[in-house]
């Protein structure tokens, strides 16, 4: 991803985690956009949150890693 999308997309899911907090996969696709651009720290900082939260999606994103990079997936 190029920067000025990352840095969109950061902002676009930072709104909406306040807009819907309760929303798991919010917190999930707010830790891939960061991950995918390269900004591997940020982006584990975010997935830390989401992997206390919902213990079995680390190994989805494992797995989902393997197979495709996390901004091609649905």
């Amino acid at each position: 991803m190029e920067q000025a999308a990352i840095e969109c997309a950061l902002q676009k899911y930072s709104s909406a985690r306040q807009l819907v907090p309760e929303i798991l996969e919010l917190r999930y696709r707010h830790a891939v956009a960061p991950a995918d651009g390269g900004r591997v720290h940020d982006g584990c900082r975010l997935f830390s949150e989401v992997f206390k939260a919902e213990p079995s999606w680390p190994e989805l994103t494992r797995r989902q890693c393997s197979s495709a990079p996390l901004w091609a997936w649905p």
